[in-house]
């Protein structure tokens, strides 16, 4: 199993845009880690005219609620492996009809996700 950076994770700074080409984002920050990633603003690629092309966007319109899902990211990886955990020492069963089964399959398949695991 593949490891990570150790989180918690947050978000560290946002920010904002500072020119035409630099709409800023937001930096994700790690425990002696300072902008372990980062999402950019929504902008487009600038050619070496130094005019932006439309046709090839960059960045995110969501960049600020894409790096809070980022940053909680190894919380919600613990979450999952315990759940699994839970269902692998109990042999949890469900009522109300939910397709615990599947259920199961889909927390294995996103951890195999986030890990790298096959």
């Amino acid at each position: 199993m593949r490891t990570h950076t150790p989180g918690p994770w947050v978000v560290g700074q946002i920010d904002p845009p500072k020119s035409d080409w630099d709409q800023g984002g937001v930096r994700i920050d790690a425990p002696g880690f300072e902008q372990l990633c980062y999402v950019w603003n929504e902008t487009h690629r600038f050619g070496m005219d130094g005019k932006a092309d439309p046709s090839k966007p960059f960045g995110s319109g969501n960049a600020e609620a894409d790096g809070r899902l980022i940053a909680a990211s190894p919380s919600m990886l613990a979450l999952l492996q315990e759940a699994d955990r839970l269902y692998s020492t109990y042999a949890l069963t469900a009522t109300g009809g939910l397709e615990v089964g599947a259920w199961i399959n889909n927390v294995r398949a996103a951890i195999a996700a986030a890990t790298g695991d096959k």
